[in-house]
């Protein structure tokens, strides 16, 4: 079984993902006039206004007179036509424009004159348009865990409008480790479907961390991810609780928890977190050392037992290993979800286990 403590660096531009391009509604677009010699050909190229925004000119062809076919060498008559041109704004959102001439930079050509524009954009989705459609949005899931490859996410269980996950690649190991006493390890992902449950969420977290909490994060909070190993009699950890006592089962060791918006909510907006061409939305996890429960109850000043973040799956209050680890008492009285979200991952290993050819999928 994996360690749920290790941490291990993520390069980002390792991800294939990294490179995908937004939508085209989410930029603005302009109608720019080009004016230059009939046939030259223009673009890929930008434009730049009077205001500093550049805009995308697509490839195109300046018309020839009267329909006449281009010749096989411009001859630089100064006779210029002119093209309108819708352009696309090289940043997401909605982009205003300067009317006037525009500056002409990279993709310039010989026979291309000048540019210039009525100013009048159609706005793209705005930055706040953009995550309400993604945190209310219902596409599959697939996740990019530290570590790993991009993969499906495995449901586990559903209530209250929150959708529980297990990260596949940790499903299968813990399919595979068989261990005697039902203990497993997992990456698990709570969703919020629900915007009540979100909401409720948001203010549950906050109540309960009002020095640990970042305000702007959690407005546009979709996912929860956490490492964790289930013990379900004795924790196996090398540590034990400070005072010296073996700490008994069952308990959750947590390694990383973290608050995670959708891409699209953030300033780099779709970068990293969504595949325009496929019908899923991408869970981007950070392996970040701060971003733990721990850090979020504030044991970073010696606090243990701190108030719970609950995110309603009951009181996750941790407890402190000498060793500095955070474990979780799954108590049914106290975390009526979070012991359905165990029993539930019990009962989809179990019927795993009973299909070793694989055909217990993650869809």
């Amino acid at each position: 079984m994996k360690s749920a403590v290790v941490l291990i660096a993520l390069c980002l531009s390792c991800c294939a993902f990294a490179q995908t391009e937004a939508p085209d509604e989410y930029y603005s677009h302009l109608s720019v006039v080009v004016e230059g010699e009939p046939c030259t050909v223009i673009g890929p190229a930008w434009v730049q206004d009077g205001g500093g925004s550049k805009w995308v000119l697509p490839k195109v062809v300046l018309p020839n007179r009267r329909g006449e076919p281009c010749p096989t060498r411009v001859g630089y008559k100064r006779q210029p036509v002119t093209l309108t041109v819708i352009a696309r704004s090289d940043q997401l959102g909605a982009i205003l424009s300067k009317p006037g001439p525009m500056m002409m930079g990279s993709g310039s050509t010989a026979g291309w004159y000048s540019a210039k524009t009525n100013g009048i954009a159609k706005p793209g989705l705005s930055r706040d348009e953009r995550c309400q459609r993604a945190i209310h949005g219902n596409k599959p899931l697939r996740a990019l865990l530290p570590g790993e490859e991009v993969q499906p996410l495995v449901p586990i269980t559903s209530g209250g409008g929150i959708d529980v996950y297990a990260g596949e690649s940790s499903f299968r190991e813990s399919v595979q480790a068989t261990p005697s006493d039902g203990s497993f390890w997992a990456d698990i992902i709570f969703v919020y479907r629900d915007e009540g449950a979100r909401q409720r969420a948001i203010q549950e977290i906050t109540a309960n961390n009002p020095k640990w909490v970042w305000q702007d994060s959690l407005t546009n909070i979709k996912y929860v991810w956490m490492r964790v190993a289930y013990y379900p009699t004795i924790y196996r950890g090398p540590y034990i609780l400070p005072n010296g006592e073996t700490l008994l089962g069952p308990v959750l060791s947590v390694g990383v928890s973290d608050y995670i918006e959708p891409g699209r909510c953030t300033e780099g907006g779709f970068t990293h977190f969504e595949n325009k061409d496929e019908s899923f939305e991408l869970v981007f996890t950070r392996d970040d050392r701060y971003a733990r429960i721990g850090s979020e109850n504030g044991f970073v000043q010696g606090c243990t037992n701190c108030n719970s973040w609950s995110l309603l799956a009951g009181d996750l209050t941790p407890l402190r290993t000498a060793a500095g680890e955070d474990v979780i008492r799954v108590d049914k009285q106290r975390s009526p979800f979070l012991v359905q979200v165990i029993d539930a991952m019990e009962q989809r290993l179990a019927a795993a286990r009973q299909n070793p050819d694989g055909k217990d999928s993650a869809k």
